[in-house]
């Protein structure tokens, strides 16, 4: 699912659900004047129109260092003040990003400490869990930032944007930031993916959440490497797989499965399976339609067949690398 995050104004609800994204992450702060940053009417219009909302503090002063470099302190008065924010704006005990804007050195080249290599950044980061918990933390940041806040157990939720991060994406992350810009309701806008059905919109409204799961394309050439999660399936197809998103790699083989991470309790494994069956039908057509084909690339009529073979063959044999089960609910 796709959804969009900005400052510089305040787009309706209604105008986001009509061009077609889901959720947006908005700024509890950005510290720059003439920023409209969120507020609780805003957040119900969101939540009205069906769009989920996610949080990202960023204190930005002009001619002032990076804030995330300040260290702990730095950290604990920032989650407190966006503590104090969400609150506010009706969305207490939601997650909160953290924002490391900036292309983050290697503080520490000589260890393999993932928290030493953050340097100060990681001591804001683990200020602002102490107030948060780590249940609400979350880091926003290029590649390495996000990767070793992950590593080292200070955030929860990773928000990387492809600025800083040379090609590479984490794929624990939660949210993916694109390059370029969009217009929506005369509003810049970054463009964003939703590789979790949770990062950190709480209540999910109107994104994939609850009883969903996500379908996966997998380059089973090589081991970890994940294409962008697609729409969720409850009692059938709720999204078009292959919908905007899937991407073929040179060369690569390819499955598609339901991600193990995308189950929560009282999923009912048959009805998944049917729908996994239900989207097979349509998926070349769909592709074809959707996946950009470059030089080297995959035809989308090979990805297709790629496609709707591994399914049937998940469907039919339950490979090692696809698996469906269910988790046993807490409750």
């Amino acid at each position: 699912m796709l959804g969009l995050d900005y400052s510089g104004g305040r787009p309706r609800g209604a105008a986001i659900r009509a061009a077609g994204y889901g959720f947006v992450v908005r700024y509890l702060d950005n510290g720059l004047s003439g920023r409209a940053n969120l507020t609780a009417a805003e957040a119900a219009d969101l939540r009205a129109a069906g769009v989920a909302v996610a949080l990202v503090w960023e204190r930005k002063l002009l001619n002032q260092p990076d804030r995330a470099t300040e260290g702990r302190a730095a950290g604990v008065a920032d989650a407190r003040a966006a503590v104090a924010q969400a609150d506010a704006c009706g969305l207490a005990g939601w997650p909160i990003y953290m924002a490391i804007d900036f292309d983050i050195p290697d503080y520490a080249p000589g260890s393999s400490d993932p928290r030493a290599k953050l340097g100060p950044c990681g001591e804001y980061l683990a200020g602002a869990m102490s107030v948060l918990g780590r249940g609400r933390t979350g880091v926003y940041g290029g590649f390495y930032a996000v990767s070793r806040a992950l590593d080292s157990g200070l955030a929860t939720y990773g928000w990387q944007t492809a600025a800083w991060s040379g090609g590479q994406v984490d794929p624990r992350i939660h949210l993916f930031q694109r390059v370029g810009a969009i217009t929506v309701d005369g509003v810049e806008c970054d463009v964003n993916e939703a590789r979790k059905s949770d990062f950190g919109q709480q209540d999910g409204a109107g994104a994939p959440g609850g009883n969903d799961m996500a379908v996966f394309l997998k380059n089973v050439d090589v081991p970890g490497l994940y294409a962008t999660q697609d729409g969720p399936l409850v009692n059938g197809v709720r999204e078009e797989v292959g919908a905007a998103t899937l991407k073929a790699w040179p060369g690569a083989s390819c499955e598609i499965g339901l991600s193990d991470e995308e189950f929560t309790d009282r999923v009912n494994k048959s009805k998944a399976i049917e729908g996994l069956a239900a989207a097979i039908e349509g998926l070349p057509a769909r592709l074809a339609k959707a996946m950009p084909v470059g030089t080297g690339s995959l035809s989308a009529a090979q990805l297709a067949d790629a496609v709707a073979s591994g399914v049937r063959a998940a469907l039919d044999g339950m490979s090692q690398t696809t698996v469906l089960h269910e988790k046993t609910s807490a409750n």
